[in-house]
Parts: C-alpha cells; sequence; structure tokens
C-alpha cells in the first residue's frame, strides 16, 4: 500500500461496523486529533504492519467489540494521550511484535472484558503515566516476552478479575511509582521468568485474592 500518513482532525466519531478486515501496510503514521470516538463492531482483524507511530491526542473513547484480532508487527510507537477510556469487550487476542514504545499519557481507563489473550513479544517499554484505572475482567491470558521495561506511574488502580494467567518471561524491569492499589482476584496463576528486578516506590497496597498461584524463576528479586 505505501501509504505515508493517515491524519483525522477534529472528527466526531470513526465507526467501523461488520468490516471484515483493516489492514496498514508501510504506513508511515497514523494520527488522530481531537477525534470524539473510534468504534469498531463486528470486525475480523485489525492489522498494522511496519508503521511508524500510532498517536491519539485528545480521543474521547476508542471503542472494539467483538473484534477477532487486532496485530502490531514492527511499529515504532504507540502513543495515546489525554484520551478518556480504551475499552476492549469479546477480542479474541492482541498481538504487539517488535514494537518499539507503547505510552498511555493522561488516559482516564483501559479496559478488557472477556479478552482471550494479550501477548507482547520483544516489546521495548510499556508505560503509563497518570492513568486513572487499568482493568482486566475475565482475560484468559496475558503474556509478555522479552519486553525490556514495564513501567507504571502515578496510575490510580490496577485490577484483575478472574484472569486465568499473567507470565513474564525474560522482562528486564517492572517498575510501579506512586500507584495506589494493585488488585488480583480470581487470577490462576502469575509467573515471572528471568525477570530482573521488580520495583514498587510508594504503592498503597498490593491484594492477591484467590490467587491460585505466584511463580518465580530464575534471579527474580522484589
Amino acid at each position: 500500500m505505501e501509504v505515508r500518513s493517515v491524519t483525522l482532525m477534529e472528527v466526531r466519531s470513526v465507526t467501523l461496523m461488520e468490516v471484515r478486515s483493516v489492514t496498514l501496510m508501510e504506513v508511515r503514521s497514523v494520527t488522530l486529533m481531537e477525534v470524539r470516538s473510534v468504534t469498531l463492531m463486528e470486525v475480523r482483524s485489525v492489522t498494522l504492519m511496519e508503521v511508524r507511530s500510532v498517536t491519539l491526542m485528545e480521543v474521547r473513547s476508542v471503542t472494539l467489540m467483538e473484534v477477532r484480532s487486532v496485530t502490531l508487527m514492527e511499529v515504532r510507537s504507540v502513543t495515546l494521550m489525554e484520551v478518556r477510556s480504551v475499552t476492549l469487550m469479546e477480542v479474541r487476542s492482541v498481538t504487539l511484535m517488535e514494537v518499539r514504545s507503547v505510552t498511555l499519557m493522561e488516559v482516564r481507563s483501559v479496559t478488557l472484558m472477556e479478552v482471550r489473550s494479550v501477548t507482547l513479544m520483544e516489546v521495548r517499554s510499556v508505560t503509563l503515566m497518570e492513568v486513572r484505572s487499568v482493568t482486566l475482567m475475565e482475560v484468559r491470558s496475558v503474556t509478555l516476552m522479552e519486553v525490556r521495561s514495564v513501567t507504571l506511574m502515578e496510575v490510580r488502580s490496577v485490577t484483575l478479575m478472574e484472569v486465568r494467567s499473567v507470565t513474564l518471561m525474560e522482562v528486564r524491569s517492572v517498575t510501579l511509582m506512586e500507584v495506589r492499589s494493585v488488585t488480583l482476584m480470581e487470577v490462576r496463576s502469575v509467573t515471572l521468568m528471568e525477570v530482573r528486578s521488580v520495583t514498587l516506590m510508594e504503592v498503597r497496597s498490593v491484594t492477591l485474592m484467590e490467587v491460585r498461584s505466584v511463580t518465580l524463576m530464575e534471579e527474580t528479586r522484589d
């Protein structure tokens, strides 16, 4: 395709219903500024390959309902600034491969409901700054492989409910700074393998309820 850039400014809403697939290949940048809402309903797949950057600024809400898969391959950066809410409902899989950075700044809420799997492979950094809440409900698995760093700064709450498994493999560092609360409810297993460091600074509370197993393997320390 070789489209250089896609830019939407002051658009009220972008809605895709019953679309089979949305594919962007070799697009330099996708930018949404002051868009009220982005809604995808019953879309089979969303694929971004070799996209340089995806930026959402002052977007009110991003909603994906009954989307089969969201795949980002070799995307340089994904940035959400002042986005009110990101909601994924009944999404089968979210996969990020070789993405350089994922940054959420001043995002009000991130909610995943009945998502089958979230996979990050060879992602350089995941950063959440001043995010109000991150909620995962009935998510089957969250997997981070060869991720360099996960950083949460001034995040109000992180909640995992009825999540089957959380797995971190070869993650360099996990840092929580000024996080109010981390809650795991009915999580089956949490596994950290070859994680270099886990750091909690000014975290108010960490609560685990009905968690089946927590496993730390090979050089983990908290």
